[in-house]
């Protein structure tokens, strides 16, 4: 941010003004495109290689759960 704050999360919702971020640590964030200097992209939660050591239906089944998990 042009203030020097950062923020992490997931991206809820974009607009051609705002941002919506899902932050861990600060909950719900509306963050004005103006004020962002940067964007980067983070890295997945998931294991690399996790798609080769796990068969498809198992990879699968682990989505499944893990889309439904709250």
């Amino acid at each position: 941010m042009k203030s020097g704050a950062t923020f992490a999360g997931l991206l809820k919702s974009e607009t051609g003004e705002e941002l919506v971020l899902n932050s861990p640590e600060d909950g719900i964030l509306k963050l004005k495109k103006s004020e962002i200097v940067k964007r980067a992209k983070g890295l997945s939660p998931m294991p690399d290689g996790l798609g080769d050591v796990m068969s498809k239906r198992d990879l699968r089944d682990l989505i499944e759960f893990l889309s439904t998990a709250k």
